[in-house]
Order: C-alpha cells, then structure tokens, then sequence
C-alpha cells in the first residue's frame, strides 16, 4: 500500500469494524519517535523540507523527521506561512471609546475567519490576531473591519517561522 520509503511502510495494517459491522484494514497512527541530540535551523523563505533533508541526510525523501519534530505545522506549506489557513497580528491604535466587543464581533462574522485573539497590554500594545482561510477572506477584508469597528492597524505581520529556529533531529531517527 505504501512506497518502501514511506514512514508508513513499516507498519502493520489494523483491522477495526465500522458502524455497519463491516471490517475495514487501515493503517494506524505512527507515534512520533523520541529525540535527542537535536540541532537547530534558521529557516529562510527558500527553505523547503525536502531540500532541508538533503541538506541535513543527503536523502530527500527523508524530509518526514523534520516534519515530526516540529508538529506545530500541519505541512510544509503552514511552515513558510504559505497556506490557505494563515495566521496575522494586526497590531493597532484606538482610542478610549472605541469597543473590542464590537471589534470581536465584527471578526467572527466574517466568513473564513478561524480564531479571533485580542491582545491588549497595560504597556500600550493592543493588536488582534487572527487565524483565517485565505481562500474565504484577505487582509484586506479585515483591515476593512477592524476599521469599521473604530480601530485603526498599524502594521500587519503575518506569523510563520522564517528566521526563527526549526528543530531538525539526528539522522537515523525515525
């Protein structure tokens, strides 16, 4: 079922009954393994899982370690901030009167939109993150309601890992 080089490959087929009675054969989850003696990357925009193996293991195809060592990003794509699903900081200004209620509201019926935080510190910071599916929404539908709501942004950053450290684990590990 799976390619010799699959991380799946190794693994027996589980039999389990679905709701009906009827037996299905499936693969079960893989654990992730246990690392040690772990380094760290700074990734760059370029950087690409199957580049960064080769790098690291001179195989390719051996991208999976590096993908499991750092589960916070569901795919290579999440981990370069290049996917639909996209997080941003909508760091802001507003004045006294100016209601976050409204302001979350405002987020939350907007179609695509995944999670609304509002960060507001006793330092004067006040930003908005917020998670949506760029294929729904864009900054600039946001920005539009946040404006709506008596905010204004600032800047906008989207969050991803460019030039922060990824965990890449020894070669071998599996």
């Amino acid at each position: 079922m799976f390619n010799k080089t699959s991380r799946y490959y190794s693994l027996p087929p589980v039999v389990t009954t679905d709701a009906q009675g009827r037996e299905r054969e499936s693969t079960p989850f893989r654990l992730l393994p246990r690392l040690s003696g772990t380094f760290f990357h700074t990734l760059q925009a370029v950087d690409r899982f199957d580049n960064l193996a080769y790098r690291y293991y001179q195989k390719s195809l051996h991208w999976w370690p590096i993908a499991d060592a750092n589960p916070e990003f569901l795919s290579p794509w999440a981990l370069l901030g290049k996917e639909p699903v996209i997080t941003q900081r909508f760091n802001l200004a507003w004045m006294a009167d100016s209601p976050w209620s409204d302001l979350y509201q405002q987020l939350v019926a907007i179609i695509g939109v995944n999670t609304v935080q509002i960060v507001d510190t006793w330092l004067g910071e006040s930003a908005v993150i917020i998670t949506f599916n760029s294929l729904n929404t864009n900054t600039d539908a946001l920005t539009a309601a946040i404006t709506a709501a008596k905010f204004t942004v600032t800047s906008v950053e989207t969050q991803n890992r460019i030039g922060k450290p990824l965990l890449i684990p020894p070669a071998g590990s599996r």
